[in-house]
């Protein structure tokens, strides 16, 4: 029996190695390689499409959250303790919620790089289908940076030169281990990029990124580094396109009435494809008396302290008088809705306080502000 056992072991290992190569060519079932997903522009389009995607399932009502838990408005979450960890600035490794928005972003950035990677390689690519997918690619990185650096770095300024760690910049389809660059160079990264978009998005596309959203963008991103001239400068862009008019609506999540304020937006189109659901599941207070998220008496009492403030309108209190009395708000009471991530409302605000800091041009920041505070 011993050996027989050494036969067979000795002839196994003779058809191993005769048919070793062939077995690796072998590719695993329903598994596309990655020379043969990209193959047509049209293959290059839905790439390009699911980094949208991860961008819309990050901005979800996720990422806003988490800033609005490092804010002042809010209660600590009811029962979530990755919000909880959130909230009282003591999240670690282990929480998933963290982790995983931040993995997200970069599995956008990992998306575009392999499409930059690929142009070369589809003979069928116009140079103008290349140079928009190009633009579009780069907003999308932009955006992607902007993001995970406002949540996971000290803000710009913090230290001289900017020089204090800020975020991995990959410019590469890879997923070797990276060092933080500086803040510094995350902000002239994302300005790169956004300068390219905007000088190569069409006028008008879509759904998708224009020049125009890459200009209000660059807005937010210069008022972050306090650069109040680049501010100025690009919300005109934005401004004097003529596209876009100041809504009724003081709620920016009513798509039927603000439409005329976005300027990129996250479409949600059903229940089933609801862009906001992360809004709606920890916010929404008509059919949970106590949702996830509620904001402070202070703030509650702030929005009512005018009589004349028509915010007030969409908070209110659940379960008065008792052990779970609630201040919630009514914003996200619905079954789903669309998500503007750049808005006539904030650059006109960013304006304003852009001229007030350089003391010019008061009277055009008066007006952006009673424009506002009017309407």
């Amino acid at each position: 029996m011993k050996n027989r056992l050494i036969i067979i072991g000795s002839f196994l290992s003779i058809v191993g190695f005769s048919s070793c190569d062939r077995l690796l060519e072998v590719t695993p079932p329903n598994e596309t390689l990655a020379e043969d997903a990209l193959k047509t522009p049209e293959d290059l389009q839905k790439m390009l499409n699911s980094c949208y995607d991860v961008l819309a399932n990050s901005l979800n009502g996720r990422t806003q959250i988490f800033n609005e838990l490092l804010g002042d408005n809010l209660n600590a979450p009811r029962n979530n303790d990755d919000f909880r960890e959130i909230y009282n600035r003591s999240s670690n490794f282990f929480n998933n919620t963290v982790g995983s928005l931040y993995a997200d972003y970069y599995i956008a950035v990992f998306r575009v790089n392999v499409m930059l990677a690929a142009f070369d390689q589809i003979p069928a690519l116009s140079d103008a289908e290349e140079n928009r997918m190009r633009a579009e690619g780069y907003f999308v990185r932009a955006l992607s940076y902007f993001e995970l650096v406002k949540l996971w770095a000290q803000p710009y300024g913090y230290s001289s030169g900017n020089g204090h760690p800020g975020i991995v910049i990959r410019s590469e389809a890879t997923q070797n281990p990276l060092p933080r660059n500086t803040v510094e160079q995350v902000y002239n990264q994302i300005i790169s990029d956004l300068e390219f978009a905007a000088n190569n998005l069409p006028d008008n596309n879509g759904n998708y990124a224009d020049k125009v959203a890459a200009r209000a963008l660059l807005a937010k991103v210069y008022f972050q580094m306090n650069r109040f001239d680049k501010v100025i400068e690009n919300v005109d862009i934005v401004v004097n396109s003529g596209r876009f008019s100041l809504s009724d609506s003081l709620n920016r999540f009513n798509n039927t009435a603000t439409q005329s304020e976005y300027i990129f937006t996250f479409i949600s189109t059903s229940n089933n494809d609801n862009r906001a659901r992360t809004f709606v599941d920890n916010y929404r207070s008509d059919n949970n008396a106590t949702p996830q998220l509620t904001v402070t008496q202070e703030f509650y009492d702030l929005v009512n302290s005018s009589a004349s403030d028509q915010r007030a309108r969409f908070f209110t209190i659940n379960n008065p008088g008792t052990e779970n009395e609630a201040y919630v708000t009514t914003k996200f009471n619905q079954d789903f809705f669309s998500v503007p991530y750049l808005h006539l409302t904030e650059l006109l605000m960013m304006r304003a306080e852009a001229y007030g800091e350089l003391n010019i041009n008061l009277d055009q920041a008066r007006t952006d502000l009673n424009d506002i505070m009017e309407r």
